[in-house]
Protein backbone atom coordinates (compact mmCIF):
# COMPACT_ATOMS: atom_id res chain seq x y z
CA UNK A 1 0.00 0.00 0.00
CA UNK A 2 0.97 3.23 -1.10
CA UNK A 3 2.01 5.74 2.06
CA UNK A 4 2.15 9.51 2.09
CA UNK A 5 4.34 10.49 4.81
CA UNK A 6 2.25 12.94 7.26
CA UNK A 7 -0.92 12.65 5.19
CA UNK A 8 -3.25 9.90 7.96
CA UNK A 9 -4.01 6.20 6.24
CA UNK A 10 -7.76 7.05 6.54
CA UNK A 11 -7.39 10.02 3.78
CA UNK A 12 -5.05 8.24 1.82
CA UNK A 13 -5.94 8.19 -2.04
CA UNK A 14 -7.80 5.33 -3.10
CA UNK A 15 -6.12 2.98 -5.90
CA UNK A 16 -8.41 2.93 -9.37
CA UNK A 17 -8.73 -1.10 -8.86
CA UNK A 18 -10.50 -0.48 -5.78
CA UNK A 19 -12.75 2.78 -5.78
CA UNK A 20 -16.21 2.45 -5.17
CA UNK A 21 -17.96 1.32 -7.54
CA UNK A 22 -21.99 1.09 -6.26
CA UNK A 23 -23.85 4.33 -5.42
CA UNK A 24 -24.26 2.93 -1.66
CA UNK A 25 -20.46 3.06 -1.33
CA UNK A 26 -20.49 6.50 -2.56
CA UNK A 27 -23.44 7.76 -0.65
CA UNK A 28 -21.26 6.05 2.61
CA UNK A 29 -17.98 8.06 2.03
CA UNK A 30 -20.16 11.40 1.30
CA UNK A 31 -21.95 10.64 4.61
CA UNK A 32 -18.23 9.74 6.22
CA UNK A 33 -16.71 13.32 4.55
CA UNK A 34 -19.66 15.40 5.95
CA UNK A 35 -19.00 13.70 9.42
CA UNK A 36 -15.46 14.36 9.34
CA UNK A 37 -15.48 17.93 8.28
CA UNK A 38 -18.51 18.55 11.58
CA UNK A 39 -15.69 16.70 13.14
CA UNK A 40 -12.60 19.43 12.20
CA UNK A 41 -15.22 22.31 12.64
CA UNK A 42 -15.94 20.88 16.33
CA UNK A 43 -12.49 21.09 17.42
CA UNK A 44 -11.65 24.44 15.31
CA UNK A 45 -14.49 25.73 17.76
CA UNK A 46 -12.92 24.50 21.17
CA UNK A 47 -9.38 25.06 20.17
CA UNK A 48 -10.27 28.79 19.45
CA UNK A 49 -12.21 28.71 22.69
CA UNK A 50 -9.55 27.14 24.28
CA UNK A 51 -6.73 29.75 23.11
CA UNK A 52 -9.04 32.63 24.19
CA UNK A 53 -8.92 31.14 27.74
CA UNK A 54 -5.32 30.65 27.48
CA UNK A 55 -4.32 34.46 26.47
CA UNK A 56 -6.97 35.29 29.12
CA UNK A 57 -4.82 33.41 31.56
CA UNK A 58 -1.93 34.80 30.42
CA UNK A 59 -3.06 38.53 30.54
CA UNK A 60 -3.93 37.40 34.18
CA UNK A 61 -0.90 36.01 35.28
CA UNK A 62 1.01 39.29 33.45
CA UNK A 63 -1.00 41.25 35.24
CA UNK A 64 -0.35 39.08 38.66
CA UNK A 65 3.04 39.22 38.33
CA UNK A 66 3.00 42.82 38.16
CA UNK A 67 0.93 43.59 41.00
CA UNK A 68 3.34 41.19 42.98
CA UNK A 69 6.58 43.44 41.58
CA UNK A 70 4.94 46.43 43.27
CA UNK A 71 3.95 44.64 46.49
CA UNK A 72 7.66 43.67 46.90
CA UNK A 73 9.12 46.85 46.01
CA UNK A 74 6.70 48.69 48.58
CA UNK A 75 7.88 45.84 51.47
CA UNK A 76 11.86 46.70 50.68
CA UNK A 77 10.57 50.30 50.79
CA UNK A 78 9.18 49.80 53.98
CA UNK A 79 11.67 47.39 55.92
CA UNK A 80 13.89 50.13 55.20
CA UNK A 81 12.01 52.68 56.65
CA UNK A 82 11.57 50.53 59.81
CA UNK A 83 15.33 50.12 60.10
CA UNK A 84 15.67 54.02 59.77
CA UNK A 85 13.23 54.40 62.12
CA UNK A 86 14.94 51.86 64.77
CA UNK A 87 18.34 53.43 64.22
CA UNK A 88 16.27 57.01 65.70
CA UNK A 89 14.26 55.40 69.01
CA UNK A 90 16.75 54.01 71.93
CA UNK A 91 16.28 50.90 73.14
Amino acid sequence: MLLLQGVPNHILPVPASSKPTSILQVNQLERQLEHERRLVESLETKQRTLQSQLEAASQRETELREEVTTLEKNLTILKHDLKEVRLWIPS
